[in-house]
């Protein structure tokens, strides 16, 4: 056996002549199809994937005056499920059972306020579009009842496009996200609970 540019090559001069060239024909085959198949795989690895922004909620505004654009409960359900995380709550689960409304916050009350107040804003109930990013958390800023927020990043050029023409910056002071839990200050402290069979 001896190389040849990269591939081997077999000496077949001891095989009968008919079994040697249908032995060749079927090695040239072989090596003919996985450069076809090489050649395949480049192209379709040449065509580079492209960020799709085929989620989308509803926008409208909330009775505590912010603007938000609507997600299915499902999909925060569905994240905090996943997460491995110990002492962990859904948002909206606390003693003043609101229960889950997940939600992409596009304009604080603040903000809406400023523009004139929700009726102002004449894009809600239509619909804008969005991408998720990654799940991260954060130490909540003035939220001291809770220690951790997680939260999963979101991609929207329309939400963008949206606050710039009402004067605001294109993203808000904090980034678009969705919340997908909470960890109370203080769960995962030593205490003098303890579970017990009685």
């Amino acid at each position: 056996m001896r190389r040849l540019r990269g591939r081997q090559v077999f000496r077949l001069t001891r095989l009968p002549d008919s079994v040697r060239a249908d032995l060749q024909a079927t090695i040239d085959r072989r090596w003919r199809d996985a450069g076809l198949a090489h050649g395949l795989m480049a192209k379709l690895a040449a065509d580079s994937p492209v960020p799709v922004y085929s989620m989308a909620g509803r926008l409208y505004a909330s009775k505590s005056g912010w603007l938000l654009l609507s997600v299915p409960n499902a999909l925060v359900r569905g994240i905090f499920d996943a997460l491995d995380e110990p002492g962990l709550e859904l948002p909206g689960a606390g003693p003043e059972g609101k229960g889950l409304e997940a939600h992409i916050s596009v304009c604080r009350d603040d903000e809406v306020a400023g523009l004139g107040g929700p009726g102002k804003i004449s894009e809600r109930g239509h619909a804008f579009r969005y991408q998720l990013g990654p799940l991260k958390s954060v130490n909540p800023a003035g939220q001291a009842e809770f220690s951790r927020c997680y939260f999963v990043e979101v991609t929207s050029p329309e939400l963008k496009r949206l606050r710039a023409s009402y004067g605001l910056s294109p993203e808000p002071k904090y980034p678009f996200h969705i919340t997908v839990a909470y960890r109370r200050s203080r769960v995962l402290r030593d205490n003098d609970v303890a579970k017990a069979v009685d």
